[in-house]
């Protein structure tokens, strides 16, 4: 497991939920502060990455990631609409036993921590919530 194998993983989970009918996601990258022409869109977070200290019998390494989520739109009350209706489809789709481990990237993955937000600060206001997630395997020396 790797920042690359554990990104590749979470950009396909984006994709089964943009292809998904109904969809409320335009476009994801797997980089932050991407410039986008439509949205909603995501943008997946690199994290910390963490060993057990002391620890030589499991070896065990946490990854830790985010997934920003972000719609900009004049209509407030359906910019919050369309972003809820997101999260559902994403948290179910994370929910699925085949992504419980990654697809097999992970011996654990810890999803899910979910925060909401309003960034106000442009003449367009923005909703964004984030998944957080993290992802634990050992390793071999």
């Amino acid at each position: 497991m790797s920042y690359i194998s554990i990104a590749a993983k979470l950009a396909q989970i984006l994709e089964n939920v943009k292809n998904v009918a109904g969809s409320k996601l335009s476009s994801y990258y797997t980089y932050e502060n991407p410039e986008s022409d439509s949205t909603p869109f995501a943008q997946i977070m690199t994290g910390e990455a963490e060993e057990t200290p002391l620890d030589t019998i499991t070896n065990e390494v946490a990854y830790r990631y985010k997934i920003r989520f972000i719609d900009i739109n004049k209509d407030k009350a359906n910019m919050e609409d369309t972003m809820r209706t997101l999260a559902d489809q994403v948290l179910a789709e994370l929910r699925k036993s085949a992504n419980e481990l990654l697809g097999g990237e992970a011996v654990r993955f810890l999803p899910f921590k979910v925060t909401w937000g309003w960034d106000t600060g442009n003449q367009t206001p923005s909703r964004f919530f984030e998944v957080e997630m993290e992802a634990i395997e050992t390793f071999d020396k």
